[in-house]
């Protein structure tokens, strides 16, 4: 893994500077990152580097987005057969709250204070039946180890 320093000149002349993290993951494939400050790119070679250690790196190029896992959610409860009202209950939660506000959003950029960040954006500009989806919205987005 390494982090370099990386200069050009814009089309209109002038200087540039960023800072490139190179590192190889797990799958053995190479990867680069860009970072405006050095402090950031050490930051990110230091967690990358420890989540290659232990196998969970995924690289955001390589990453779903919350509407696939979304979708394989729905897929999952199908292939369980649940009941109809709960697969219409799930599809509007999928569809109507999820997908509008973080569907695109990589699960490598997942996080406990984006959920929290979600779950604030649903009471405050849905109706208040939507509020009630916020937990329900939460229960598949956050496993229960990662917090209250």
């Amino acid at each position: 893994m390494s982090i370099r320093r990386r200069k050009w000149k814009s089309p209109n002349g002038e200087a540039r500077e960023a800072w490139v993290v190179d590192y190889i993951d797990q799958h053995g494939e190479r990867h680069l990152k860009t970072f405006a400050r050095k402090r950031d790119a050490e930051a990110h070679s230091v967690t990358v580097a420890m989540e290659v250690r232990s196998g969970t790196h995924t690289a955001d190029g390589r990453s779903a987005t919350i509407a696939s896992a979304g979708q394989l959610w729905i897929a999952g409860g199908e292939a369980a057969v649940l009941e109809r009202a709960t697969m219409a209950d799930y599809r509007v939660t999928l569809n109507c709250h999820i997908i509008p506000l973080i569907g695109a959003t990589k699960l490598s950029r997942f996080s406990v204070p984006l959920v929290r960040a979600f779950e604030d954006r649903l009471r405050a500009d849905r109706s208040p039946c939507a509020r009630c989806c916020a937990s329900s919205a939460r229960s598949w987005l956050m496993p229960k180890s990662a917090g209250s």
